[in-house]
């Protein structure tokens, strides 16, 4: 704590701890040194184990923070006491580029100053992360099965029920009576998962506060170095973490648009199906990690506002018990703003989203192989491929209901079997499917069009002719077809029209 013990000028030393290590912030830079502490789940007992993980943590977050992570400093004792950078060795240290704590996103947060469009960004920014880091793939996948639901089980023994009031320790039985069954259940989703290369070497620690909004981009950092199986881990389980962390601090809103745009930029949709295992374990985590600090009387560091065990045990059992999802369908023609209401939709009901624009682009199931768009008739506006579109918005929509989300399918629907698979999908898996119809006049349709393809700022490929196109050849919704519709007019109020659909109608 004394400004002499670094090798660079220091007018004032301040401490922020953690449950794991001790942070020296003085300005400039900062120092961070690992506690000789052994949780279990890490071991910092010996000095040489401190030293490794100290290289461990530069190697890993220079992947994101470059900047950030300057290297591993010795901290060695003279005649004038400790001194960072003598030798021989006592400690290490991790040494850092100070940044303002008002660049946490959880700062930013608490400042209003991450809302839906900059989520959205955050979740592209992770998703393209996570396609950069090359999958593992030469591993026992029965021991990728054991790496998922391990971590999983040894929270509830981090955990004494006994420091909880009554509530709270029926929550925590009922908690773990559905992670075990989900971990027996999901053994052949996971075995799948890491035979497909969704294990990676990711982040691991991908929450709030190990977050930063500086000069206009988003730099994770502070992953987990010191557990290589808790960040191996699947790509799902990673940004699980920021969704459950956002779902904690009251922002579902934020949530949904997260995982939604997460998604969408890596159509790996067949995530759904252990996500809601990862978001409920990602919460017993934070449970476990409060209840560490509070028995460290480790004070909550550098404003955040982050819950309490008890608020996270609620939110495991919030998860854990999931109401019937409903499927709700955007329907109209090219241009009559689907997309544009159903990004408000996806925070506002709350939902997740697949939009045949995006689907339609992704390479066949393979093949590596995208199709062509070539007009009406052609490429990806041929009958099969139109076909295909569907299917595959289908299945999305079967994995995400079966997981227990709300699933916004988003394209134009004018052929009514294609409504009919979507209709019968919701059927068969009793949740109700709600049809969205957004109407234009013909003239406001081509303008959008018109003005949609100066620009090039949409995913949509539909141009005028394929907009003459469907205005010539579509089936009308009639009531018959078992679905609850609902009509927006091209100049409805946004506001009012969520108002509408989540409050009077009921959806929620």
């Amino acid at each position: 704590m004394k400004p002499a013990a670094y090798p660079h000028p220091v007018e004032r030393v301040r401490l922020v701890e953690t449950h794991i290590s001790w942070v020296l912030l003085t300005g400039s830079f900062a120092y961070k040194i690992k506690k000789p502490v052994n949780l279990g789940f890490l071991d910092f007992s010996s000095l040489e184990d401190r030293r490794h993980f100290c290289e461990e943590e530069v190697r890993i977050n220079r992947r994101t923070a470059a900047d950030l992570y300057l290297g591993v400093v010795p901290i060695g004792q003279t005649p004038h006491g400790p001194r960072f950078g003598a030798e021989p060795p006592v400690e290490f240290a991790v040494r850092m580029r100070q940044f303002p704590h008002e660049a946490r996103l959880d700062r930013c947060l608490q400042g209003g100053r991450l809302g839906v469009e900059n989520t959205r960004q955050l979740a592209q920014s992770i998703a393209g992360f996570h396609m950069t880091l090359p999958p593992r793939l030469d591993s026992d996948p029965d021991f990728e099965v054991e790496r998922a639901v391990r971590p999983a089980r040894n929270n509830f023994k981090h955990l004494d029920p006994q420091v909880f009031g009554d509530e709270a320790q029926q929550r925590l039985a009922v908690i773990e009576a559905w992670t075990l069954a989900q971990a027996s259940a999901l053994a052949p989703v996971f075995e799948a998962r890491a035979r497909s290369g969704a294990v990676r070497e990711c982040h691991g620690d991908l929450h709030l506060e190990n977050l930063l909004m500086l000069d206009g981009r988003f730099v994770p950092y502070d992953a987990i170095e010191f557990n290589p199986n808790l960040r191996w881990i699947d790509i799902a389980n990673d940004i699980a973490f920021l969704a459950m962390d956002l779902l904690a601090r009251g922002r579902s809103d934020l949530a949904f648009t997260l995982l939604g745009a997460w998604l969408e930029a890596n159509g790996d949709y067949d995530s759904l199906e252990v996500m809601r295992f990862y978001l409920v374990y990602r919460s017993m985590v934070r449970a476990v990690v409060s209840a560490i600090r509070a028995g460290q009387a480790v004070e909550t560091t550098a404003g955040s506002a982050r819950p309490g065990a008890e608020r996270y045990i609620q939110i495991a059992a919030d998860l854990v018990d999931t109401p019937t999802p409903r499927l709700i369908l955007m329907h109209g023609f090219s241009g009559s703003g689907k997309t544009w209401l159903s990004d408000r939709l996806v925070p506002g009901v709350p939902a997740l989203r697949v939009r045949s624009d995006l689907e339609r682009k992704r390479p066949q199931a393979g093949t590596g192989v995208k199709s062509k768009t070539e007009g009406v008739g052609l490429g990806r506006y041929r009958a099969d491929e139109i076909d295909r579109t569907y299917g595959r918005l289908a299945d999305h929509c079967r994995t995400g209901l079966q997981a227990g989300f709300n699933m916004i399918a988003d394209a134009t629907f004018l052929q009514k079997r294609h409504r009919q698979w979507f209709v019968d999908l919701a059927r068969s898996l009793g949740s109700q499917c709600w049809l969205l119809d957004c109407t234009a006049p013909e003239e406001v349709l081509r303008d959008r069009i018109r003005r949609r393809a100066e620009t090039r700022d949409d995913a949509s490929d539909a141009d005028q002719a394929v907009l003459e196109h469907q205005l010539s050849h579509y089936d009308p919704v009639t009531e018959a077809e078992g679905m609850t519709v609902v009509t927006l007019q091209h100049d409805s109020d946004p506001d009012q029209v969520l108002q509408d659909i989540l409050e009077r109608r009921n959806i929620n």
